[in-house]
């Protein structure tokens, strides 16, 4: 665990003032990515690995985007 990884493990949640809510578990995506993208080469051996790790980084921005849009309904 990183020592930003920690950090943000002791910070709060939100920004609301006194908000009580801590995160108390991490998402590794790391390791994730590197087996979909080793994965996804050993089943496409002719494919760039540059266009495999373009196509992790739209759906990382799309999964963002999700969440990102369902954070601003929640601040409604």
């Amino acid at each position: 665990m990183t020592t930003q990884t920690r950090a943000l493990q002791n910070k709060s949640l939100c920004a609301l003032e006194g908000c009580p809510s801590i995160a108390s578990k991490t998402i590794e995506l790391k390791p994730l990515i590197d087996k979909f993208i080793d994965d996804t080469s050993k089943d496409n051996p002719e494919t760039n690995p540059l266009c495999i790790k373009r196509i992790v980084s739209e759906l990382l921005t799309e999964e963002s985007a999700r969440l990102f849009v369902e954070f601003m309904k929640g601040q409604k």
